[in-house]
């Protein structure tokens, strides 16, 4: 599975616990928990599912992340470590990044080429 990203502020949060309190999950916080395996794979599925609904995911192995490397592989083929070094803080300083966007996804790419 991949990654989710959590909330950075105190309304994120705030914000996610009400949504818990009002689920129906939150029925294992009052009461006799018959099957704790159960409850432990329904509270870690709904958290997820929130998180990634809301949030997105933080990288993806699916064939869609394989393309884009293999375009991004094209993209930079026959680059210098430095051209690669200089490309990447151009990138950086582009704007702001949104995480999953393609920007994002070019400069992990050429941050993990550089290592």
């Amino acid at each position: 599975m991949p990654g989710v990203p959590l909330p950075k502020s105190d309304q994120g949060w705030r914000e996610m616990n009400a949504f818990f309190h009002s689920d129906p999950l939150f029925l294992y916080a009052s009461g006799k928990i018959g099957d704790l395996d159960l409850a432990a794979s329904e509270f870690n599925r709904s958290i997820y599912d929130y998180l990634k609904g809301k949030f997105g995911t933080l990288r993806s192995t699916d064939s869609v992340a394989k393309t884009e490397n293999r375009l991004l592989d094209q993209k930079f083929q026959g680059w210098s470590h430095s051209r690669v070094r200089r490309e990447l803080e151009k990138l950086k300083r582009r704007g702001p990044i949104v995480q999953g966007s393609p920007l994002c996804d070019e400069i992990f790419y050429l941050s993990h080429r550089l290592r």
